[in-house]
């Protein structure tokens, strides 16, 4: 019996248990009942050993071409109101290379490439305090020795492809700034009959659709299904450009240093949309998350009215066309709003504008302010106080005193006449 069909006799035996009171009650047997359900809709569970894509080449055949040496980058902290200064940090991140490679799957929803027993990921050998959870989507179960992972049995099959599947591609700031500013690496290498493999979830809004045209131009895209893998001859895999840990085991383990984003990721962006973006204006912007069904900021509503008697106009970017963030970013003199994917628009901005997000300090997390310092934007964030803990930091509530809020606007203000 091989690695895809253990355990399929025993799982037969396991019935009206939810996957959840499975995994709490039996968290031994959390593979077990996976694999039950892989069979329901007719996947298969996979036993994978993870190997880095260098050792694999090294070892089993395979081209590494390095883009960018591995160097020290600036991750940068802004000033929060009312107390604290802006730093750099720096940190030496991982090289950015192209691996060719030959007779390999591409596994849709996680952007894993699959070779006989080996899943061929850095996120392994990059994780050197064990302090990464590979558990997400698709990857039910991940340690360093082992991978287990939901599949489809059968395989789509491509000539040519370059993989830019990935976590989170129905996410706007993963889809921008961790898959799509990858192509560049491998755009000009690449023949008219190779074809961009790309999660099907990264089409799943209009605005969408116009920023992966944009960024890619007139190129041959296969959409993959979620769990769906893609055999293919010959394949352009673009390593990662930034080394933000998708998820990790402790809920404060995030670290300064996972920040860390290439500059090329940002230009990769920018550059595409040199037409679309628009000189700078005295239009101010608040972000609203009005439409989600959960806002991190729970007096949103309040804070909301204080920036639209200060001028802001107040915007969904859910509402908006991709054009139309691109347009409306790139003229903001100022651009504000609770963290968010949203925020990822900090791209398009023009240098000296102003850029807030309203975010607990404690997070140390400054993805969205390296940006914008690498933009030349003036970043000053607002220090929220958390009111709602959860397990997950991303499903945690601020509280925007509204009295700070007033003299943080006066700040904005007198940053925006500088």
């Amino acid at each position: 019996m091989n690695n895809q069909n253990i355990f399929c006799k025993t799982l037969k035996s396991i019935k009206g248990v939810s996957i959840g009171l499975a995994r709490r009650i039996i968290p031994a047997f959390d593979v077990f009942y996976n694999r039950r359900v892989a069979g329901w809709t007719g996947h298969e569970l996979i036993r994978l050993t993870p190997i880095s894509f260098q050792e694999y080449c090294n070892s089993y055949g395979g081209k590494i071409t390095i883009v960018e040496e591995s160097k020290d980058r600036v991750v940068y902290e802004p000033t929060y109101y009312p107390e604290g200064g802006d730093k750099e940090y720096t940190f030496k991140s991982p090289e950015i290379y192209v691996a060719e490679l030959t007779d390999v799957e591409v596994h849709g929803g996680t952007g894993l490439v699959i070779a006989g027993e080996y899943v061929l990921t850095d996120i392994v050998s990059n994780d050197v305090d064990n302090r990464v959870k590979y558990t997400s989507g698709k990857i039910l179960r991940g340690e360093k020795k082992a991978f287990y992972v939901e599949t489809s049995v059968d395989a789509d099959e491509v000539d040519a492809a370059v993989n830019l599947c990935g976590l989170a591609a129905d996410n706007y700031y993963h889809l921008t700034v961790e898959i799509l500013s990858r192509f560049a690496y491998v755009k000009d290498v690449c023949a008219d009959n190779v074809t961009v493999l790309l999660d099907e979830q990264a089409r799943m809004f209009p605005q969408y659709e116009d920023l992966i045209h944009t960024v890619l131009g007139n190129v041959l895209i296969k959409y993959v299904p979620l769990c769906t893998r893609v055999r293919c001859k010959k394949l352009l895999y673009p390593s990662m450009n930034t080394w933000m840990p998708y998820n990790i085991k402790k809920r404060n383990g995030f670290r300064l240093s996972d920040n860390l984003i290439a500059e090329s990721a940002v230009t990769n962006i920018r550059k595409p949309t040199e037409n679309l973006r628009k000189d700078k204006t005295d239009i101010k912007v608040f972000i609203s998350r009005k439409n989600v069904s959960k806002s991190r900021v729970i007096n949103e509503e309040e804070v909301v009215e204080l920036f639209e008697k200060a001028g802001y106009r107040i915007v969904c970017t859910e509402e908006l066309t991709y054009k139309e963030q691109v347009e409306l970013f790139s003229s903001a003199s100022c651009v504000v709003g609770a963290t968010g994917a949203a925020l990822t628009n900090f791209v398009y901005c023009n240098p000296k504008a102003v850029v807030g997000c309203i975010i607990p300090k404690k997070y140390e997390f400054c993805i969205y302010s390296t940006i914008a310092h690498m933009v030349g934007c003036r970043c000053l964030f607002f220090d929220a106080k958390i009111v709602e803990k959860h397990r997950a930091i991303s499903e945690e509530q601020y509280y925007v005193d509204l009295e700070t809020c007033l003299g943080y606007i006066d700040s904005l203000e007198k940053l925006i006449t500088i």
